[in-house]
């Protein structure tokens, strides 16, 4: 079937075309999953685009127009199968669409498609009755792609029943855009499989990583930085600055962050910064991940902690001396022979509070001067 597409149509036609090819164009799936659906919007005239993407034995549902309550109630009816990726439903009817569509190899429809697969009995449907016709998706249509391990559709329906662009043609538009649909899906499952095979790697490795993608969000930490942030009682200023270092690596503007002091560029590609807590010292190095491990220039940054060793646990210095948790993490400053003014800046403090805390911190370990104190803490862990 041709279709007479006006000049409007075809800009739009060429922008969901480029929108579907792009899934490595953005920081991650979600970024290309919204700029798809907002393209097959202007596209089509639906009032609602829908991702349903199989996870671990789980379905989400992403789609910005459509009410909380219609996709609660779809998360209730779906699930996936674990291991095949393998949408499925609690609904009978449209569990049976997905084996017919997957035996058919049915790979764009429309609702009257849908209704004559099974059997004119759509409207019987729970799914149709109770989420998706509440919920604002009439006349719908959409694409549904399999490759090993995962399936993906996209659902498009208008608020309300009748409203079509192109009136019996939508199947033939959707055949036309299909093969981009499909390229698009599996870049995405391919760069997946490329991710999770990295963080499989970084997990292995006793150096704590952290992966960010261009815009400074976390993609993933490893096990060792895992590890690491359990130590660390400023867990989220240490995480901030990690954030930060990704961020002012891809040009990003980062908020300024507290002890973050960016010594150098080491190389065009790379810079490292350095953050002081009250228990270590670290270095981040921030470099670039090579385009052909994370597309979209991921970003791996590396923590080099150096950290006074640990007399004593900071459960039983509470126990044996009575401190606080502020006047632990004091303590263990003073133990690294941290002036007042350092203490004040690692912990976020004014210096008359670090100097309040310090002389608390030193009359209950019954010392007279921070020299004393790892002296104090590791006689007490004998």
């Amino acid at each position: 079937m041709s279709i007479a597409l006006r000049a409007p149509d075809l800009r739009r036609l060429g922008e969901a075309t480029e929108a579907l090819l792009s899934p490595l164009g953005g920081p991650g799936p979600e970024a290309w999953q919204r700029r798809v659906a907002h393209a097959m919007r202007a596209l089509f005239g639906v009032t609602h685009a829908m991702f349903v993407i199989p996870e671990a034995g789980r379905v989400r549902f992403l789609c910005e127009s459509a009410d909380e309550s219609t996709l609660r109630r779809l998360v209730e009816l779906t699930t996936a199968e674990d291991r095949s990726g393998r949408l499925r439903a609690l609904d009978p009817l449209v569990d049976a669409w997905f084996e017919r569509r997957s035996q058919q190899r049915v790979e764009v429809y429309d609702e009257p498609l849908n209704d004559r697969m099974l059997d004119h009995r759509l409207d019987e449907s729970v799914m149709v009755t109770e989420a998706l016709r509440p919920g604002g998706f009439h006349n719908f249509l959409g694409f549904m792609t399999a490759f090993p391990g995962h399936e993906l559709m996209l659902f498009m329906g208008h608020e309300r029943r009748g409203r079509t662009r192109f009136a019996g043609e939508e199947l033939a538009l959707l055949d036309a855009l299909l093969p981009a649909f499909r390229a698009g899906h599996h870049a995405l499952v391919a760069f997946g499989s490329r991710r999770a095979a990295l963080a499989a790697t970084l997990d292995q490795m006793s150096e704590p990583l952290l992966v960010a993608g261009p815009d400074g969000r976390e993609w993933h930490r490893n096990a060792a930085l895992r590890r690491l942030l359990e130590l660390e009682p400023e867990r989220e200023r240490m995480l901030g600055a990690v954030a930060a270092a990704a961020a002012r690596l891809t040009g990003r503007n980062a908020r300024p962050h507290p002890n973050v002091i960016v010594r150098r560029a080491v190389l065009p590609r790379a810079a490292t910064s350095e953050l002081t807590t009250a228990t270590a010292r670290y270095v981040l190095r921030a470099t670039f991940l090579p385009p052909e491990i994370a597309d979209g220039r991921g970003v791996l940054v590396s923590v080099e902690c150096s950290r006074a060793q640990a007399t004593t646990s900071a459960p039983a210095v509470t126990e044996r001396f009575g401190l606080t948790p502020r006047e632990v993490q004091v303590a263990r400053a003073l133990e690294r022979r941290l002036s007042n003014e350092e203490i004040a800046r690692a912990l976020g403090i004014s210096a008359h509070t670090a100097l309040r805390h310090t002389e608390r911190v030193l009359s209950k370990l019954g010392v007279h001067s921070r020299r004393e104190v790892a002296e104090r803490l590791a006689s007490s862990a004998s």
